[in-house]
């Protein structure tokens, strides 16, 4: 009779021991929840009791704040002091043919002091998210919007009047495109 019920289940995950069906999907499931109230008690046990502040010994640059051009002055600065903010058509009007300004020489004119005491973001105005980019306008629209702060591109040196000329202050394209100013506080 043991013989032909075997063979009948054949293809069951059941085995058999002293004549009593034992079934293995049971078993697991039993040692997988004592294995997994086991590992459970062991991570409680390593975390520490008291959680401590802490300590940071070095900060790295994300890769695009890394090589976006940025000097020594504006990565050796302790703080930074968030001024106020731009939008790139904010400037004169490219049939001006205004003066092409970088991000920094625009918020010099803005805010006041020279275009080395800021740091341009195009992120926002918290200052762990500079990025030392700015946005530009380029007449005929020919290169990114956002460029390095201290870029700017006059071909003929006779304003923003050739195509290729790049300013962070003129109102063309990208004109609502919103450039975030820091003073660099020693």
């Amino acid at each position: 009779m043991k013989e032909v019920f075997e063979q009948q289940n054949k293809d069951e995950d059941v085995s058999y021991s002293n004549d009593k069906i034992i079934d293995s999907s049971s078993r697991r499931k039993a040692v997988k929840a004592f294995v997994g109230g086991v590992t459970a008690l062991a991570a409680y046990n390593l975390l520490p009791a008291k959680w401590g502040t802490p300590y940071v010994e070095s900060v790295f640059l994300p890769a695009h704040a890394a090589t976006s051009g940025a000097s020594g002055n504006e990565l050796a600065a302790s703080k930074y002091e968030y001024v106020g903010y731009w939008e790139v058509g904010y400037g004169p009007s490219s049939s001006d043919e205004p003066v092409c300004y970088t991000g920094q020489e625009a918020a010099a004119i803005l805010f006041g002091g020279n275009a080395s005491d800021y740091a341009i973001s195009t992120v926002s105005k918290q200052v762990s998210e500079i990025d030392f980019q700015a946005y530009v306008s380029s007449k005929g629209g020919l290169e990114a919007p956002i460029q390095a702060q201290d870029y700017k591109v006059d071909h003929n040196n006779d304003g923003y009047n050739d195509d290729g000329d790049i300013s962070a202050y003129v109102r063309d394209n990208n004109q609502y495109n919103v450039n975030y100013a820091f003073r660099i506080i020693s």
